[in-house]
């Protein structure tokens, strides 16, 4: 009957309101654990008196390594590692989106480095930013980059959509965002010739998700020191298949 269908609305919304209300203590809750990682977090970087590669890193928080317990755990972390005599500087900030990273590049006009890693794009799937403006500013970022590189990588971020910290029914639009972003900046570095490490994994592939603890910072929603190491494996991987991995 029309009241049993009204009851039963009435408790599906009062269910949605409830579930609502449970999401939003928990966001702030981990919202709470993002500012704590983000203020304790600081960029890795090396100085090497005679090295023989002077290497970049310019992004946002993931560039920085928000949600490693160490510098080291790190993708600049751990390329310093495996390559000790690069000398490594680091510009990444956390909050930082694409456009934000034209003057940065731009004020290293009179640098020369080896190689220049941009670790950008995370911020604006998070927050949407128009498609016809980040395919700009990513075409901007990688033709400033090159200007001061000799190689330039670019990686993003994972599937935001797949993080922890949205809930799985209100997960899909920044599955979705990822997935443009992926291609605008995939079909950017083919333009510019520069490396994109592609680490975009659907949910049902996603090694993060194996193990949520292990590969998710507090936050639930940067990575944790390995799941800076499944990138930077990802990363190599990718230069290797390039040709351009250094011994």
């Amino acid at each position: 009957s029309f009241q049993m269908f009204k009851k039963s609305m009435y408790f599906f919304l009062g269910v949605l309101v409830l579930l609502g209300s449970a999401y939003a203590v928990r966001a702030s809750l981990l919202l709470g654990k993002s500012k704590e990682l983000v203020q304790g977090a600081i960029p890795f970087e090396k100085s090497v008196d005679n090295f023989s590669s002077r290497v970049l890193f310019a992004g946002d928080s993931t560039g920085v390594g928000v949600g490693s317990d160490s510098p080291e755990k790190t993708v600049a972390g751990y390329f310093a590692q495996d390559f000790p005599n690069h000398s490594l500087v680091n510009l990444s900030k956390s909050g930082r989106k694409t456009g934000e990273l034209i003057p940065v590049l731009q004020s290293q006009a009179d640098q020369s480095f080896d190689w220049v890693f941009i670790q950008i794009g995370g911020n604006d799937i998070l927050y949407f930013t128009p498609q016809a403006t980040l395919a700009t500013e990513i075409g901007d970022v990688l033709s400033q980059a090159k200007r001061i590189g000799k190689h330039v990588i670019l990686l993003t971020s994972g599937n935001v959509g797949n993080a922890p910290f949205f809930p799985r029914l209100l997960s899909s639009p920044w599955s979705a965002k990822t997935r443009i972003v992926r291609e605008l900046f995939s079909a950017a570095a083919r333009e510019h010739q520069a490396i994109y490490v592609d680490l975009y994994q659907e949910r049902e592939d996603d090694v993060f998700l194996s193990d949520i603890p292990r590969f998710y910072s507090a936050d639930q929603l940067h990575p944790s020191g390995d799941g800076y190491l499944v990138w930077y494996k990802q990363a190599l991987q990718t230069l290797e298949a390039a040709g351009l991995k250094e011994s």
